[in-house]
């Protein structure tokens, strides 16, 4: 019986280190960003928006894919300027621009809203749209794909 404390704290432990860890998250505002690494995520996990290096290559970019075929990638955000380091973040400005910030704070890439936002918040829909929408309305402002 004395055995059984140490039998569960064991089992609990081979359970924890085999659970894939997998930073995620739904939306991006002003105030986060995602990181080389992270990934914004379609609910219920369709489409991911993250990092990537294409085949061989040692460059980074920003794009969206498959969820379950993750070579397939839909869109490239800095296809004319790829990233050589794992520095850069992508957020979301005041004004509800996309920009990929390198790691002093300079614009690598940037998108270009027909609108200003007031409470802008990034999310990616199911259906594989990049969606930029003002948090107070929910009203959709731009979108990308």
């Amino acid at each position: 019986m004395e055995n059984r404390p140490c039998f569960n704290i064991f089992c609990s432990l081979i359970f924890l280190l085999s659970i894939k860890v997998s930073l995620a998250a739904e939306t991006v505002t002003p105030a986060s960003f995602i990181r080389d690494g992270e990934k914004l995520v379609s609910t219920p996990q369709r489409f991911e928006l993250g990092f990537f290096s294409p085949g061989k290559s040692k460059n980074r970019y920003v794009g969206l894919w498959y969820q379950k075929i993750p070579d397939t990638v839909l869109w490239v955000a800095n296809r004319d300027r790829p990233i050589s380091d794992h520095n850069a973040v992508l957020t979301i400005s005041n004004n509800g621009n996309l920009v990929l910030l390198n790691q002093t704070n300079g614009t690598i890439w940037s998108t270009n809203v027909s609108s200003q936002v007031k409470n802008p918040v990034a999310k990616l829909l199911d259906n594989g749209n990049l969606v930029i929408t003002d948090n107070s309305s929910y009203q959709t402002t731009d979108s990308y794909l």
